[in-house]
């Protein structure tokens, strides 16, 4: 059985990863190659389905909704590259921090039974 503090710092550990794996998936991104390819898919399927505007409509649409979202990811990194790796770099130390909480948490009790 965990104690809350273990509880706590295992919550901690937790929300933690997932932030540093969100800002690596966006470090790590490359939209506008993305965006280029998905560009490419686009025009294939608007050439093959000029005749009909509304399937083509219908085709195209989520190729619009993602475009959209590398262009966000594409704008967070030119604006913001510098204070994402300061973030991850505080993030990490954090990270590790709390695994070492947890260790000593764990050794505490392993010790009292």
């Amino acid at each position: 059985m965990m104690s809350t503090k273990e509880k706590i710092v295992c919550e901690s550990i937790k929300k933690t990863t997932k932030r540093i794996s969100v800002i690596d998936n966006i470090l790590n991104a490359e939209p506008l190659s993305d965006i280029i390819q998905l560009r490419k898919e686009g025009q294939k399927i608007l050439d093959d389905n000029r005749d009909d505007n509304q399937k083509l409509a219908e085709l195209i649409k989520p190729y619009a909704k993602k475009e959209k979202e590398l262009f966000r990811i594409a704008k967070i990194q030119t604006d913001s590259t510098l204070e994402l790796i300061n973030e991850k770099v505080k993030l990490s130390s954090e990270l590790g921090d709390l695994k070492n909480e947890l260790y000593f948490i764990e050794q505490r009790y392993n010790a009292n039974r």
